[in-house]
């Protein structure tokens, strides 16, 4: 029996149609309340793990290899030195290109970063290809990070860095807006990569940077002569050299210098095309100069979505979109538009009544699923809990959980338990499974259940397929699942058919994590689910399970309560 997933990017609120009817929600808010748009996809409860750029810490082992150098120590997040313990170099070396560019959940994302950047040993072996420390910095840039893509190559000793590793460096840095780090590696990528037509093309926007256009110029003519595709970088030269640039969809499958040349040009590009673009490119055209404000929302919304930029940035931009017009109020009403969700929380900020505030927020929340709760998580956070909010307290519980602030959801829990006592805990009741699987209550027993399910109001097929997702997370967690509740499940409908399980990614994953090789387990949950959000419930289960057993508690809590959001537990 299968569960299919939300896509990571379409605010989805119902199960796919072949799991779950049309019209099955998946609210933020209390469960009788059916909100227009569907559910977010949340984020991950494994956020303290990730440090902020700014906190990121250079660490390195004891030991001359570079390939074993990481970026973050145990305080934040690192898998620990001997995570490779027991495992082969072979499989290692395999895996890691393997690893999913943009993982279909928030959570994974997380585990993936970290796995990447933590120093650890490396097993005794011969390794042939790219050393591994390319292979995780590829990763890195892949995922979005050019930061510390280019932070961890910077630990590879210069005689050691081959053509690609130069490649990945300067594409590292200027995918992370650092042109100048970028052409200071020029001449060594030239070295590297003679008569290379990727060298030359950097060359060319390193002297235009340097303000010798003269010499770009040439550059640019001789690369014409040679026949070399690239209408976008062309575009660009034309538009740096004074003539007017042909039209182009620059974005559309740029390289890392066609997006600098690009921007260097100011080169303007459709609002639309920010939908396209890939994930890694998403924070330099959150600021590129040439962009509107709108694209410049539409991307940093987008990147905050796929966790690829900070939800701080989004926010920042929020703050700085100005009201031009009466009818300004009325966008922020709607919340339909980027614009019209800035103005939205910029009245939410600016509102001193809390319950003003708390409605505003709701509303944010119903308009933008996907990344309201990342954005308004600090101001949630800072939202008194009191008796007189008790109605919008599924939404703050479920929102905070979303973005990881899992110690503000207590009073909010404090709130409906207390408003239990008076109405006869309804909302209490719908919320208790999330709160287990974020270790915020006790274990669920029969009547809890039976609680839940009434509170839902689902119809018996569609409250069959919840409870078995609920099931199996919560049993991957350690709690056991009551047999009058599961005993029924044994017969009940499919969910949905027709995917084939992964048998060699599903043995490994547990034999790795019954050795608790918490590195190589890591390795196979993310090879598990890939790019994709579709699984099973009980492969939901094992990836949970696995995780929890190899020493990642935190992991497979993050991943069980994020599942369960996007399913509307």
């Amino acid at each position: 029996m299968f569960l299919r997933p939300m896509p990571l990017l379409l605010v989805v609120a119902a199960l796919a149609a072949s799991a779950f009817p049309a019209d099955a929600q998946i609210p933020l808010g209390p469960a009788a309340a059916k909100p227009e748009q569907p559910a977010p996809v949340p984020g991950p409860l494994g956020v303290p793990f990730t440090p902020p750029p700014d906190k990121i810490q250079v660490q390195e082992l004891a030991t001359v290899n570079p390939n074993e150098s990481g970026l973050i120590d145990e305080q934040h997040g690192a898998l620990g030195s001997g995570m490779w313990g027991g495992t082969s170099l072979g499989l290692i070396a395999r895996g890691l290109p393997l690893l999913p560019n943009q993982p279909g959940w928030r959570s994974l994302r997380a585990l993936e970063l970290r796995l990447l950047e933590s120093p650890a040993s490396l097993p005794n072996g011969k390794q042939g290809g790219e050393p591994i420390l390319a292979l995780r910095a590829g990763k890195l840039a892949a995922l979005g990070a050019p930061d510390a893509a280019a932070q961890l190559l910077s630990h590879m000793p210069s005689p050691q860095m081959n053509p690609t590793l130069r490649r990945l460096q300067v594409d590292s840095a200027l995918l992370a807006g650092d042109t100048a780090g970028a052409c200071a590696q020029e001449p060594a990528l030239h070295a590297a990569l003679p008569g290379d037509n990727y060298a030359d093309e950097v060359q060319v926007l390193c002297q235009y940077i340097a303000g010798r256009n003269s010499e770009a110029a040439l550059g640019v003519d001789v690369l014409r002569d040679q026949k070399l595709k690239d209408p976008a970088f062309f575009a660009a030269a034309d538009a740096l050299s004074g003539l007017p640039p042909g039209k182009t969809d620059w974005i559309n499958q740029a390289s890392a210098v066609d997006v600098a040349m690009a921007i260097l040009a100011k080169l303007p590009l459709p609002d639309s095309a920010v939908a396209g673009a890939a994930p890694s490119v998403l924070p330099v055209l959150a600021k590129a100069p040439a962009l509107s404000p709108e694209a410049h929302l539409a991307a940093a919304e987008r990147g905050v979505a796929l966790g690829v930029l900070p939800a701080d940035q989004l926010r920042q931009l929020y703050e700085g979109v100005a009201a031009t017009s009466d009818g300004a109020a009325a966008a922020a009403e709607s919340g339909k538009t980027a614009k019209s969700r800035a103005l939205l929380y910029k009245a939410a900020l600016q509102q001193p009544v809390p319950s003003s505030r708390a409605e505003l927020i709701q509303r944010a929340l119903a308009a933008d699923p996907v990344t309201a709760p990342q954005v308004y998580a600090p101001m949630l956070a800072d939202l008194p809990a009191t008796p007189d909010l008790a109605g919008f307290a599924p939404w703050a519980v479920r929102a905070l959980l979303a973005a990881g602030r899992v110690e503000a959801v207590k009073p909010w829990l404090g709130v409906l338990r207390a408003e239990g006592l008076i109405s006869g805990g309804t909302a209490a009741a719908a919320l208790k499974p999330i709160a287990r699987l974020a270790g915020l209550a006790d274990p669920l027993t029969g009547p809890d259940l039976a609680a839940w399910r009434q509170a839902r109001n689902e119809a018996p097929a569609e409250a069959t397929k919840r409870t078995l997702l609920l099931l199996c997370l919560t049993s991957a967690l350690g709690d056991p699942a009551p047999e009058e509740d599961w005993l029924p499940l044994l017969d009940g409908p499919a969910i949905i058919t027709g995917k084939v399980s992964r048998s060699a990614l599903a043995v490994g994953l547990m034999q790795a994590a019954a050795a608790q090789r918490r590195g190589e387990t890591a390795l196979y949950a993310l090879l598990a689910l890939g790019e994709g959000r579709d699984a099973e419930p009980a492969e939901f289960a094992r990836l949970v399970a696995s995780l929890n057993a190899a020493g990642l508690q935190a992991d497979a809590r993050a991943l069980a309560v994020e599942i369960a959001l996007a399913y509307g537990i």
